[in-house]
């Protein structure tokens, strides 16, 4: 249990005795009030009767003994109340050690944290260190038998150069290559294998001279091809840029024309549209105009009923031959 609890835990049990405590002290000062209420009222019933001098002093003793009560109780719940306070002082006091306990904690864990993360980097540096340091070593090694092996061909020369001298003299390394340097070219040169060596030499210049050329060679006609071909690609890339164009031009040229015609043939739908339509118009006006004659003459029809047959027959004729007309006419419009 951490440090927090411990301190809760006292606080909460001793708040919990002294609350308990100053409950019953209040109630015993509340009980010795209900008693020196009453006893009051027994004095003052007894102060307006007849009643001895003993029984009075009897009672108030008793309220004094009750006062006497009370004010102990009081100053025990006074007491308590000290206590009360003191315990919530101690409670808060305990609460807030707790919490900056509980802070340097956290401000610990953060700093460990810190600390592992800087103990991280630092070892990877110290790997990335090490590693440098491995590859300076090898370098190291490798400058050192470089020098042993300078070291070895100057020491070499040097004896070569003080037999042929017919002496010899102990010296260090600086001024055995600082007396090789000094020495004239011609010093050095193998009169045995001098134009043996420079053949050699002129023949390998000839020969990588030739490789040479044919490289030169090579590449050349790789740049005329590539050359040819770009022509050849640029030649086709202009064709068709022609022929894109062409096409542009034909395309928006017919679509103009699609377009001509079909704005003047839709023009010319619709005045054939308008003409028929006022020809069917007029059309339609006869035929109502016909219709009317038609029902005309059947009503004058049948007023003349009562003529005789031959007439009758004669108007029936007369009607069916307009009625005939009419319908020819009709077809014909």
């Amino acid at each position: 249990m951490g440090e927090g609890g411990m301190y809760g835990e006292y606080v909460t049990v001793r708040g919990g005795s002294v609350s308990n405590d100053g409950w019953s002290l209040v109630s015993k000062k509340h009980m010795g009030n209900k008693k020196m209420e009453f006893t009051r009222d027994v004095t003052l019933r007894l102060g307006g009767s007849t009643a001895s001098v003993y029984d009075v002093e009897n009672l108030m003793g008793v309220e004094t003994m009750v006062e006497q009560t009370n004010m102990e109780a009081e100053k025990q719940i006074k007491f308590f109340q000290g206590c009360v306070a003191a315990a919530f002082s101690e409670r808060d006091q305990a609460i807030i050690e707790a919490e900056k306990v509980k802070e340097g904690q956290e401000v610990m864990q953060q700093k460990i944290f810190d600390l592992e993360n800087r103990l991280e980097e630092l070892q990877l540096a110290y790997q990335e260190e090490k590693k440098v340091h491995d590859i300076d070593q090898k370098e190291l090694f490798r400058f050192k038998e470089q020098n042993e092996a300078f070291e070895r061909v100057i020491n070499k020369f040097y004896e070569i150069r003080q037999s042929a001298r017919g002496h010899s003299e102990d010296s260090n390394l600086e001024d055995k290559y600082a007396c090789l340097l000094q020495d004239p070219t011609e010093r050095w040169n193998f009169s045995d294998n001098r134009e043996t060596a420079t053949s050699k030499y002129i023949a390998s210049l000839e020969e990588e001279l030739k490789s040479l050329r044919y490289m030169v060679e090579n590449l050349q006609n790789n740049l005329r091809v590539g050359v040819e071909i770009e022509r050849h690609l640029k030649g086709k890339v202009c064709l068709l840029e022609e022929k894109q164009i062409t096409s542009d031009y034909m395309m928006n040229k017919g679509l103009s024309g699609l377009r001509n015609f079909h704005t003047q043939k839709k023009n010319e739908i619709m005045n054939l549209l308008v003409e028929e339509g006022s020809r069917i118009g007029s059309m339609l006006v006869e035929v109502q105009e016909k219709m009317r004659e038609f029902h005309l003459n059947k009503d004058l029809e049948g007023h003349v009923e009562s003529t005789c047959d031959d007439t009758e027959c004669r108007d029936v004729h007369i009607s069916s031959d307009i009625n005939a007309s009419i319908g020819t006419e009709v077809v014909v419009h």
